[in-house]
């Protein structure tokens, strides 16, 4: 006769007790999935002759044990050591005798139910060629739940922390409940002077549950904005004995606390009666304070400007600048110029009235 504790032979009259133990379920007792200061039980439903023993191990390391003795069906609870989070892989042992039987539980034991991070990036205004704002700066902001269940509604407050003379909360946020990989995105327009002052955004997210959230140091994330000014841009200089040999400019611009800013310059021409065109696109003079235009790019009773915008260490461009605009004068040429205006007329024909 086979039994749960092996095999037992009968000899003549003579009974034997039965004794053994058969798992009918294994469970985990636990709502949702635990956190370090949580209780989990493992719950057994057996089938029980006489005796027997549960172990739960994890590898080579028993973390629980229960002896039972009795007859017919019965629950065992066994609770479970705290365990690092991540996923674990659980035998459950039923000893009776020299014979066993496993089954296999899997608990996910996390940090918390759920963890709210955030995510902010202050944006930089956008301009267009004549200093005007096509799109505003603006704060981006993200709250995701990076736990292992859903969370309650929360709320988040975003601030300006720098400079700290100007402190100030800027917005606050209703944050939804969020199931888990879920985020929630918020965006808030700012009004940042392009100073070349440095500005620090804070976002934090306040859990609707701070007992069942998990780490608090992804509840708070950081962006620094800084917005260089305008450069001052001189007028263009033409060369007062011979304009039409070239012309030149220089510029400056506030360092601020972003560092020196590189210079970005555009040069533009206007033929009469029609409309400004650019002459050479827009190149990166680094640190460069100047920029000349020579005599072979220059047409005489044309206007002339430079554009400046500079960028911080940041990658920001703060609005463009430009010289006002000069008009090469229609001046007598002296016989050497005029020769080398012969020469360059076709080029220049070409490339200009296209």
């Amino acid at each position: 006769v086979s039994s749960p504790a092996g095999t037992i032979l009968l000899h003549g009259q003579e009974t034997l007790e039965l004794t053994g133990i058969e798992p009918v379920s294994v469970d985990l007792e636990l709502d949702a999935y635990p956190t370090a200061t949580e209780t989990v039980r493992l719950v057994a439903n057996v089938m029980l002759y006489g005796a027997g023993r549960i172990e739960v191990w994890e590898g080579e390391t028993l973390l629980a044990s229960a002896d039972l003795t009795g007859e017919g069906a019965r629950q065992a609870l066994l609770e479970l050591p705290a365990l690092p989070p991540g996923e674990h892989r659980l035998r459950v042992v039923f000893v009776s005798g020299t014979h066993q039987e496993e089954r296999e539980v899997v608990l996910v034991y996390g940090t918390a139910l759920a963890d709210l991070a955030a995510t902010i990036a202050a944006t930089p205004p956008l301009y267009d060629a004549q200093g005007g704002v096509e799109a505003g700066a603006a704060a981006l902001m993200t709250v995701s739940n990076v736990g292992l269940s859903a969370s309650e509604a929360a709320t988040a407050v975003l601030r300006v922390t720098e400079p700290a003379a100007a402190p100030a909360e800027l917005a606050q946020l209703v944050v939804p409940p969020l199931a888990p990989g879920a985020a929630a995105s918020f965006s808030v327009e700012l009004s940042v002077p392009a100073d070349a002052a440095v500005r620090t955004y804070s976002f934090e997210v306040t859990p609707g549950d701070a007992s069942r959230d998990g780490s608090a140091a992804n509840n708070t994330a950081e962006s620094r904005l800084a917005i260089p000014g305008a450069p001052v841009v001189d007028a263009a200089v033409l060369d007062s004995a011979q304009p039409w040999r070239g012309l030149s400019a220089s510029w400056s611009a506030d360092t601020g606390d972003a560092g020196p800013p590189r210079y970005f310059i555009t040069v533009l021409e206007t033929p009469p009666g029609e409309s400004e065109q650019i002459l050479v696109p827009e190149q990166d003079f680094a640190a460069e304070i100047s920029a000349g235009v020579d005599e072979a790019t220059l047409v005489m009773g044309w206007t002339y400007s430079v554009r400046v915008r500079a960028q911080n260490t940041f990658g920001v461009f703060g609005p463009p600048a430009r010289s006002e605009a000069v008009l090469i004068p229609e001046t007598a040429v002296p016989v050497d110029a005029a020769l080398l205006a012969l020469v360059l007329a076709p080029m220049l024909c070409c490339r200009r009235r296209r």
